[in-house]
């Protein structure tokens, strides 16, 4: 890309007086197609200021303000890229700069089929002496996103035209807190409970608390302390303080049932029902990786550009055995590929594309614990009704998802055609709300 240093300075400079649209449509002219990283940074960003665009004429100012401010930094970070890209030396990796804003990312991507093959050997290796490693607080810095998900949780509280300052804002594995203070921050409420297992994190997000604020932010196990955040709960409504409870889950409910203290008591009906209490109205919002009911049959997978078929068929089998020994064993087929039943061909992937993003062993160790197919999302709903009386459904793609998925090389033959509702990893968003 041939950026100088005005061109960064002239982006800064618009951004500052809230020139975003302007700044969008110069970086299109700017980044080439054959940049992923970047351009697909810069597709979402464009899509989500044209939402904006539509939307703010009709939206509350609180609305309008928020979601100004996270589009320039959206924006912001995208032209901190490009800067550090242009006046940084390319590292030696195959994709140049692609691969250099991955790492920077904490996410470097694998570079080729001998640092695969070393990799999942050791996976294996691991895997054999059965070693955990105790990976939550390395697993949860990853997470840190949460301000740019909350808006979507505001976006359909105002949709119902819900008065949100004087409700309670919970927020279920929130990891470092920036969903549930964005959500506080953009409503006005004033009471929040962080239900999240890493206690550092607790402790941090307590001491950035802003003034005024009661947030209660409860370590551990979410089934185990399901108790106590009823209790708070409760006493608030009865005291008077609050006046309806709005519950946030993003891709943490599929994994509880394998990462819960009791396993074989968890339950998703209990766990919210329990958390709700008797506050009403209650409103949940969540976004999860689901089963894919709709998906049959068998599919062939090939990792050629990474992984050889006998690595691919020894992890499908490993996948097998710990969560879909209902299904039929994959097996090898022809040179390259392994044949499998649609759900096992699912998590192999999903499990796959993300090792390759990360590189990482004890990160794939502990993600291979869980299971995205966990949630069917079809009981989910019927449950949620229950709970909370009315539901929304619909299927959202991962845009992060995709990019790595393409560049891994991943190739699926003979495949139904709604698999491109599989592929990039499907999730599906449930909103709940009162009857009333």
């Amino acid at each position: 890309m041939n950026i100088s240093d005005a061109h960064i300075k002239k982006w800064e400079a618009l951004i500052s007086t809230g020139e975003l649209g302007s700044v969008i449509e110069q970086l299109k002219s700017t980044i080439p197609p054959g940049m992923p990283v970047l351009s697909g940074k810069l597709d979402e960003i464009s899509s989500e200021f044209f939402r904006f665009e539509k939307s703010r004429l009709i939206k509350p100012s609180k609305w309008v303000e928020s979601q100004k401010l996270l589009i320039a930094k959206h924006v912001t970070f995208l032209v901190n890229e490009i800067k550090s890209g242009h006046q940084t030396p390319a590292v030696n990796r195959t994709q140049g700069i692609n691969n250099k804003l991955v790492k920077e990312k904490s996410m470097p991507m694998i570079k080729d089929k001998a640092e695969f093959k070393a990799l999942i050997n050791q996976f294996f290796e691991n895997v054999l002496k059965k070693e955990k490693p105790n990976f939550k607080t390395d697993y949860n810095s990853s997470f840190t996103d949460g301000d740019e998900k909350a808006p979507l949780v505001i976006d359909f509280l105002n949709d119902l035209q819900v008065d949100l300052s004087r409700k309670v804002f919970v927020s279920i594995g929130g990891a470092d807190g920036k969903e549930l203070l964005y959500l506080l921050k953009a409503s006005g409420a004033k009471f929040g409970i962080l239900l999240e297992w890493d206690e550092g994190w607790c402790k941090k997000v307590e001491e950035i608390a802003p003034e005024g604020i009661t947030l209660e932010a409860i370590a551990g196990d979410v089934w185990s302390n399901r108790s106590r955040c009823n209790r708070l709960l409760n006493s608030w409504f009865d005291q008077g303080l609050i006046d309806g409870v709005v519950i946030t889950a993003f891709s943490v409910l599929h994994e509880l049932n394998n990462r819960s203290d009791e396993p074989e008591k968890y339950n998703h009906s209990e766990l919210l029902t329990k958390i709700k209490g008797k506050v009403f109205p209650a409103y949940f919002y969540s976004k999860e990786p689901t089963q894919l009911k709709e998906l049959q049959g068998k599919y062939l997978v090939s990792m050629k550009k990474y992984c050889d078929q006998e690595d691919l068929l020894q992890f499908a089998k490993f996948l097998h055995g710990l969560h879909f020994k209902h299904l039929d064993k994959p097996s090898e087929s022809g040179s390259d590929s392994v044949l499998m039943e649609a759900q096992l061909a699912g998590e192999v992937i999903k499990k796959m594309v993300y090792f390759l993003r990360d590189a990482n062993v004890d990160k794939l160790i502990y993600e291979v614990q869980e299971c995205h197919a966990s949630l069917d999302p079809e009981d989910f709903k019927k449950r949620l009704e229950k709970i909370f009386g009315k539901v929304r459904v619909q299927k959202s793609s991962s845009e992060t998802f995709d990019r790595y998925f393409r560049l891994s090389g991943i190739e699926i033959e003979n495949l139904d055609p709604k698999i491109t509702e599989w592929v990039p990893n499907p999730f599906t968003i449930f909103q709940a709300f009162p009857k009333i």
